[in-house]
């Protein structure tokens, strides 16, 4: 059996807050879809769209044709979605954009929860802000923190150089990086590369400390020079 309703308000303890126009509610499973000027608030986030399927057994609302989400300095739009209100977690998929006031993230698959603000990427990622652009394949990115950490094919990339490894951990308040494993460094400015297990990358002022197996390749004219040390300090200036 099927009941419909007009202007809809349901609120779900103190917690949850449903809004729309309308609403076709199936008492067999349990689901209900709401249309038009639909408003899903907590007390972390509040969820725009025009369609929104919403199970009261599970509690999870989804949908399939675009929303917006506000919480915090945050706005996180994508084309699907789920909200798990047991666990407040936002599962964004197609077109995902998070848009904050210092950077911006653009993914296809980010899990967000709204309570720690903690996003988590799959598949190809980027960051991008006016000091630098971060790209990774998987990671994650504290938004309260601004402390992240990004793996598989991940660098991070200013107008001179390219910092890349198999994993790299970054602090945006402090500026300040490391990656590990694999490293390498790329000065387009100097003509150079940097190989290493382990750098440290400063933004302020802009240099990298090399350890771990160091070896700078530099092209000289129509030669190359290769340098092994115990430590490399690359400094743009």
């Amino acid at each position: 059996m099927t009941l419909r309703f007009n202007n809809i308000n349901i609120n779900q303890g103190d917690t949850i807050f449903l809004n729309g126009q309308r609403l076709n509610y199936d008492g067999n499973s349990k689901k209900a879809v709401v249309y038009e000027e639909i408003t899903l608030k907590d007390k972390n986030m509040v969820l725009t769209t025009n369609q929104l399927n919403y199970s009261l057994e599970t509690n999870i609302a989804s949908y399939f044709n675009s929303a917006r989400i506000l919480n915090g300095e945050n706005i996180l739009t994508s084309q699907k979605g789920n909200y798990v209100s047991e666990s407040k977690l936002l599962i964004f998929k197609d077109s995902v954009v998070l848009d904050n006031p210092d950077y911006l993230i653009e993914c296809d698959t980010l899990h967000f929860h709204s309570i720690d603000e903690i996003a988590y990427f799959f598949g190809p990622t980027t960051i991008q802000s006016e000091e630098n652009l971060i790209y990774c394949e998987n990671g994650w990115y504290n938004t309260i923190t601004d402390r992240s950490q990004y793996n598989q094919n991940a660098y991070l990339k200013n107008e001179e150089q390219k910092l890349s490894g198999d994993s790299l951990f970054y602090d945006r308040n402090l500026g300040y990086g490391i990656a590990i494993k694999n490293v390498e460094i790329a000065d387009s400015v100097n003509n150079y590369t940097i190989y290493g297990q382990k750098a440290e990358y400063f933004e302020h002022p802009d240099s990298s400390i090399i350890t771990k197996n160091p070896l700078l390749v530099a092209e000289l004219d129509e030669d190359s020079l290769y340098l092994h040390s115990d430590t490399i300090i690359a400094n743009l200036d």
